[in-house]
């Protein structure tokens, strides 16, 4: 093969996630985790 393979370009996966969904499911944890450490602060 000399070095060069070809894999499938156009592999499809069951669950697809686009950049912006997971810029706003780490959004939704850090605004989850400021609301935790408001409500349950360490005295």
């Amino acid at each position: 093969m000399g070095g060069l393979m070809r894999y499938n370009e156009e592999y499809k996966s069951k669950l697809m996630i686009t950049p912006t969904q997971v810029v706003i499911f780490m959004i939704l944890i850090a605004v989850f985790v400021f609301i935790l450490k408001i409500f349950f602060t360490a005295k």
